[in-house]
């Protein structure tokens, strides 16, 4: 007889219709080494042994850089040979845009474009804690001696020690 070949359905987050579509991998540099050699070969046949991503289908990669103290996989050449790799850095005023229209509190979006150089702290503070502790800072519309407490609570649970002093 003829050897068999086992087939498998594609996972349901795997778009199924031609079309434009996203298949977006949150964090993959996160993952352990045997899920990103499954990523590589996704990224280099737009499938896997059995499946097929449809066609005009984009893969988009989100991930931390390796240089500082995240948890990730280092990634090496060949892989990034295969995707086109795009690096974010922290904009004071384009972030202040996006925290208006998010109606985060204005003390917050002042404080981050008078002190531009505290959006990425040492260890916590980073645009997505700072945006966090300005959704908070919201339900204190004044500061005094009743709710400091709370609010530094709040701040020291989110930043870095240095962020929450100097604000």
């Amino acid at each position: 007889g003829t050897p068999s070949r086992t087939m498998y359905s594609p996972p349901d987050w795997v778009p199924l219709l031609p079309g434009p579509s996203i298949l977006l991998l949150d964090d993959w540099n996160r993952a352990s080494i045997r899920i990103i050699k499954g990523i590589m070969q996704l990224l280099q046949n737009y499938g896997m042994v059995s499946w097929s991503l449809p066609k005009g289908c984009q893969i988009v990669l989100t991930g931390n850089p390796d240089e500082q103290d995240y948890l990730v996989t280092t990634i090496d050449d060949a892989i990034l040979t295969r995707i086109k790799h795009v690096t974010l850095k922290e904009d004071a005023k384009e972030w202040a845009v996006w925290a208006t229209r998010n109606e985060l509190d204005p003390r917050g979006i002042s404080y981050v474009l008078r002190y531009p150089e505290m959006m990425i702290g040492e260890q916590r503070t980073n645009p997505r804690t700072l945006s966090e502790f300005f959704r908070v800072l919201k339900d204190y519309p004044t500061i005094n001696e009743t709710n400091m407490a709370e609010v530094q609570m709040h701040a020291n649970a989110l930043l870095d020690e240095i962020t929450v002093a100097n604000f």
